[in-house]
């Protein structure tokens, strides 16, 4: 428990850092790069010393700490009968809705010509264009103990060739990458790490044969790696300087060297840096002009188009075009920042991106400008393959799929995903489809079927920043746009949406996502975290940061009919049959009991009431409730467990712990050492869990990691 808890803060910490270094926008985003600099050497230092004292407490001896819940959890005057032996069932991955679209580049690759490569969280998906079907790098159960991340990928390889490999790495204290196949998944070729202060693999590059693969980090010194695949062991390890980081690397796959490690381009603040580490010879090119060293360029995007012959993008807009190593011309296209280059050699065409939404094509003989195109959002990742077909990874969470050369065919959105921050809310709806909010003004209805985003909302409009360009990332998504939580309504098809203003908004229906039912209702100045209908859909009961806890009337346009101030918020609650009774798990890690009949202030219960002992719940989603207390595990860490929640019509639970983990138990879940089957595929804390109304499926979403997990509820042969 304890490597994973400093992993989350070093996360959180780090947060700066990626922001700053891995946009790629940096002067368009009006950064001073000396002062982020300065910055992220006191963030280094910080995560250091974090993760160690972090290793400390999670570790530290609990023996005197007693459960705040317990003096509520009164056990049953009837005897609860438990199945201490494992549950009769198992997990599996049946579908992940997400792509990782912040902080990222290059990573989304044509696999054949009908599948794409791409991740998010700690998972890489392969998937089928034609019906949306997935394999998973990922997601495996804990006990079958396979090789595969457990936190987020941060960069992605893929050799096209006779065998096909995929090298994947990740952030965290230990930032590992992984050489697997894609055609079985579970075939892991090789497994390194890069030193624990680098960070995260920023970026990963195969050679031409797939004898050596390069990567870098985040470290102090701007180091870059490279490992030999055949010994599979680190060949080197080499730092570039400080404060001047790193942004991409390439192999010069068109040189001939037999067994030696081909030649190698990096490029980043101030660098473009050849390297051929078997002559032990390295060249930074770049030259400030006149020797200033107060002048700062930043060396974006690099590709090769010849065994002679190389491109180099900057933030200033231009790509310039070198030939044995001497610039020989450069092209301005573009007044933002170049992205991605990308060289097809079949087609004979260079793909350029930009920070203002356009992608050029270039011609390889004479590097003459042929075309454009602009999409709504920055492309982070594009791959082209002999059919024409275009795969773009876009900054707002779409993967567009276009046939470039002929405009009269498509230009479709392939896939939709949550884009900024965290999901927040989760909600199942008839018809085999999942409603989602988060942080980032969406609102999306997703078709567990057709396995597709089917329609979207906004939760308000974007206010524009000082700026005359009319672009997606020049918009303020401010706390107005941000949701944490929402509910639906199965009789009317509302659905709820809590927002960080303080308001809930109702929306008409899933498939009619802008629509307002009625107009925003405003419950007071802080977040709103958790909203629920209660059973029958008379009241939607909201709570806010604040500790507010306000009632509101369904059949009378949303009116507010009670209002409660508490002394901490609801983190979760369950309803009894009789939508007489709540019991909730508090953020202060207090269990309470309320009586939602009562109308003045004092309505909370005492756990010993007579009438409360004898409620039979509808919802069981409260960690601190007797039946609950078993999956703590002995642990004495309220946050331990960060939720749970038990199928409609099977004694199976299933539960989020700090290790990233989902858990599967039998119900109720008394004994301190329960049999748990414990299952991988998020990394981050998970945030919520819902079962479907056959209980067959789960689905699960994490904090930052933008993943949707389906997961299959398979029941095991007798």
């Amino acid at each position: 428990m304890g490597s994973t808890s400093s992993l989350k803060k070093l996360d959180e910490n780090n947060e700066f850092f990626l922001e700053a270094f891995q946009n790629l926008s940096l002067k368009s985003n009006g950064l001073d790069l000396e002062k982020a600099e300065i910055q992220t050497s006191k963030t280094l230092k910080k995560i250091n010393n974090l993760a160690f004292d972090e290793e400390i407490i999670d570790h530290a001896d609990e023996s005197g700490v007693v459960k705040p819940w317990l003096e509520s959890v009164i056990a049953p005057d009837i005897a609860v009968e438990e199945d201490i032996s494992y549950p009769k069932y198992n997990l599996k991955i049946e579908h992940v809705y997400g792509f990782k679209s912040e902080n990222s580049r290059k990573n989304i690759f044509f696999y054949k010509r009908d599948q794409i490569i791409y991740s998010v969280s700690s998972i890489c998906i392969i998937q089928n264009l034609d019906d949306n079907t997935q394999r998973l790098f990922g997601g495996f159960p804990l006990k079958e103990n396979k090789e595969c991340h457990d936190n987020i990928i941060t960069s992605i390889d893929f050799l096209n060739n006779e065998v096909g490999m995929v090298a994947t790495g990740q952030c965290g204290l230990v930032p590992k990458i992984l050489v697997w196949s894609p055609v079985d998944t579970e075939v892991v070729y090789a497994r390194f790490e890069q030193p624990r202060e680098s960070l995260e693999v920023s970026a990963l590059c195969f050679d031409k044969n797939g004898h050596y693969l390069a990567s870098f980090g985040k470290d102090k010194y701007n180091s870059y790696y490279i490992f030999d695949l055949r010994k599979n062991e680190l060949k080197m390890a080499k730092p570039t300087g400080e404060k001047e980081f790193l942004l991409d690397i390439t192999f010069n796959k068109y040189v001939e060297r037999d067994d030696r490690c081909e030649e190698l381009l990096l490029v980043g603040v101030n660098k473009i840096i050849i390297s051929r580490p078997d002559d032990g010879w390295e060249k930074n090119l770049y030259v400030r002009k006149d020797n200033n060293i107060n002048i700062t360029v930043i060396f974006t995007s690099c590709c090769y188009v010849s065994k002679n012959k190389f491109l180099i993008g900057s933030d200033l807009g231009k790509v310039s075009f070198y030939l044995n190593m001497e610039k020989t011309h450069q092209k301005k296209l573009s007044s933002g920042s170049i992205q991605n280059i990308t060289y097809n050699k079949t087609l004979s065409k260079i793909f350029v991106t930009d920070s203002l939404n356009k992608v050029y094509i270039i011609e390889d003989t004479f590097y003459t400008h042929s075309g454009s195109f602009t999409l709504k959002s920055v492309v982070k990742s594009i791959d082209v393959n002999e059919d024409f077909q275009m795969i773009l990874g876009l900054k707002n969470g779409d993967i567009i799929l276009k046939h470039w050369e002929d405009k009269t065919k498509y230009e479709e959105v392939y896939l939709k995903s949550h884009s900024e921050g965290s999901i927040g809310g989760l909600a199942f709806i008839p018809e085999y489809k999942l409603v989602t909010s988060g942080e980032d003004n969406k609102i999306l209805l997703w078709n567990l079927r057709s396995k597709k985003c089917e329609s979207s909302g906004k939760i308000n409009p974007l206010v524009k920043n000082n700026t005359n360009l009319n672009l997606e990332e020049y918009y303020i998504v401010g706390e107005r746009n941000k949701s944490q939580c929402l509910a639906y309504h199965s009789s009317y098809e509302h659905v709820a949406v809590g927002i960080n203003d303080g308001t809930v908004t109702i929306r008409k229906n899933p498939k009619d996502l802008d629509r307002k039912s009625v107009p925003d209702i405003e419950i007071g100045d802080a977040p709103i975290v958790n909203l629920e209908y209660t059973e029958y859909g008379d009241l939607l009961l909201v709570m806010n940061e604040k500790f507010n806890f306000v009632f509101l009337d369904v059949n009378d346009r949303y009116s507010k009919i009670k209002k409660y101030i508490l002394d901490s918020y609801i983190k979760s609650f369950d309803i009894d049959e009789q939508a007489k009774y709540i019991r909730c798990c508090m953020n202060d890690n207090t269990f309470k009991f309320y009586n939602l009949e009562k109308n003045d202030e004092n309505f909370e219960v005492n756990p010993n009431d007579k009438e409360l002992r004898a409620a039979s719940w509808k919802t069981n989603k409260c960690k601190f409730s007797y039946t609950m207390q078993g999956i703590f595990q002995g642990s004495t860490n309220p946050n331990y467990i960060s939720v749970v929640c038990k199928a409609h019509n099977k004694n199976i639970l299933a539960a989020g712990d700090d290790d990233f983990l989902l858990n599967l138990c039998n119900y109720p879940c008394i004994t301190e050492n329960p049999k748990l089957k414990k299952y991988r595929g998020h990394s981050g804390v998970i945030k919520k869990i819902i079962w479907n109304s056959n209980d067959n499926l789960i689905i699960t979403i994490a904090e930052k990691d933008k993943a949707i997990i389906v997961w299959s509820v398979e029941e095991v042969d007798k």
